[in-house]
């Protein structure tokens, strides 16, 4: 693993398109377009499409068959 970690956590929600944490703050800690979110506990990643407080969007992810789950822990890297 390469970079910045911006912001890490537990997920509250997910799909195979979006990441949510009902505790994060992923704009207070600068999360951008172009980062890369780090599933850690699917090893699978995606690079960011758009940012809020608490929900993270990506095209697809690298699996294109996984899905971000409930209580999955992640990284937000730059």
């Amino acid at each position: 693993d390469v970079g910045t970690t911006l912001s890490t956590g537990s997920t509250t929600s997910g799909t195979t398109t979006t990441l949510t944490d009902t505790g994060a703050t992923f704009v207070t800690d600068t999360v951008a377009i172009g980062d890369v979110m780090l599933d850690d506990t699917t090893g699978d990643h995606a690079i960011v499409s758009a940012v809020t407080e608490t929900v993270i969007t990506f095209k697809q992810l690298h699996h294109k068959d996984s899905i971000i789950g409930t209580g999955d822990t992640y990284r937000i890297v730059t």
